[in-house]
């Protein structure tokens, strides 16, 4: 059985690296706020998304993007933004992650596409786009800047290896799942299984049924008592790292960058860069929408406008071969999802529909994050899993129940 380390934003967050939304759009205004207070010209301030007409004096350093935004209104100068998206998503207050960004932009489409007059409605979304991508050239610039001013090689969490390395729990799957793994394994868990001394006679009555008939039934209920659990061995075939980031933070857990005393082995494992990577021709980031089941969607596509389909992330996953290395990977036997630092938000659902439904998925483990004052995201995550399922029954039985997981870091 195979193991996909799903990696998302609170995983490169979980190393440190400013990655998160809100870093950097502070990251944007800090530097912009920078250009103001040392530009010459004390009356109009301009760059390439924005012009500040009759720009008061007074402004300072610490001001973040809302206090600049009052001040200038107040002093009577007028903040123009040539890009609008960036606009909305500066003033637009609740706004969190990456996903409620894609988010903004895929009901901004729908509106546009219902604009009457064909003429009026692709001037509309021609500069959505436009504007869209610009903010994508400075999210990877940004990136790059985050990850080149970061040490990486100094970064490496053991806790982290442990989990992407460890054998399997068999807590961690549904009854199908463990008759599954049991039929994988069964050769191994025979051996170290009639190694046990029992002192317990119905336990000693389930290791008779294993010696002399080996059926699945009896492994089972021998691996079900609680105290048995950790006797087997239960390791992944190999590990595939799905990365929806566009840094390279997982490389920190390829055997040949993990620590002698990291405590863990290596495996097998294999990547899928599912969004692009920084500066990367031939994998060039993705940023846009992917949720094909929305009904939306479906309003977009009779439009028969090939522009409101030209950040749709389906579409996008054709110009590289990274969608078909994860279908082949997850065709080539059963697996298991562990989810490191990824919402698993709408903006991401057509990709998560097909991995989370798919007969081979065996298990889905999320690695909560855990704040400082106790509090976790688990629930919070575990409702937009929920989401990326059209059979509810299989999510509940797949998706691991808290009991069985554990936080990230």
């Amino acid at each position: 059985m195979n193991r996909i380390i799903l990696i998302g934003n609170g995983f490169d967050l979980a190393h440190d690296i400013e990655t998160s939304y809100s870093q950097f759009l502070s990251d944007y205004w800090k530097n912009t706020i920078e250009g103001i207070c040392s530009s010459n010209d004390s009356s109009v301030y301009e760059n390439d998304q924005m012009i500040i007409q009759r720009c008061p004096l007074g402004i300072k350093r610490d001001f973040d993007f809302k206090t600049l935004d009052a001040y200038i209104a107040e002093h009577r100068g007028r903040l123009k933004f040539k890009n609008s998206f960036l606009r909305h998503i500066s003033r637009t207050q609740n706004l969190n992650s990456w996903v409620d960004i894609e988010n903004e932009y895929y009901e901004l489409l729908n509106n546009y596409s219902i604009t009457d007059g064909k003429e009026l409605r692709n001037k509309q979304v021609s500069k959505l786009n436009k504007e869209f991508r610009e903010v994508q050239d400075l999210l990877e610039k940004y990136l790059d800047k985050k990850v080149t001013e970061k040490n990486l090689n100094n970064n490496h969490h053991y806790s982290i290896g442990e989990k992407i390395y460890n054998e399997f729990s068999f807590d961690d799957f549904t009854e199908k799942g463990k008759y599954q793994l049991v039929r994988e394994y069964k050769g191994n868990l025979i051996g170290n299984i009639t190694k046990e001394i029992i002192d317990d006679n119905k336990e000693n009555q389930i290791l008779s049924r294993i010696k002399n008939r080996r059926d699945n039934k009896s492994i089972c209920d021998f691996l079900n008592v609680p105290k048995f659990r950790n006797s087997i061995d239960l390791k992944p075939s190999s590990i595939l790292f799905l990365n929806f980031n566009y840094t390279s933070t997982y490389r920190l857990y390829f055997s040949d960058h993990i620590p002698l005393n990291a405590g863990y082995t290596g495996l097998d494992y294999a990547v899928v860069n599912i969004h692009g990577e920084i500066l990367n021709k031939q994998n060039p980031i993705i940023f846009g929408y992917g949720d094909e089941l929305d009904e939306k969607y479906k309003l977009l596509e009779k439009t028969n406008e090939n522009s409101l389909l030209e950040n749709i992330k389906s579409i996008k996953y054709l110009e590289t071969s990274n969608y078909k290395k994860l279908l082949e990977y997850i065709e080539s036997d059963l697996y298991q999802v562990c989810i490191m630092g990824h919402s698993c938000g709408t903006s991401d659902r057509t990709l998560l529909n097909t991995l989370f439904e798919h007969d081979n998925c065996q298990s889905i483990k999320f690695f909560y994050h855990k704040k400082e004052n106790g509090d976790d995201n688990y629930s919070d995550t575990i409702r937009n899993i929920s989401r990326n399922f059209n059979n509810k029954v299989v999510m509940r039985d797949r998706v691991v129940n808290k009991k069985y997981c554990e936080p990230l870091l």
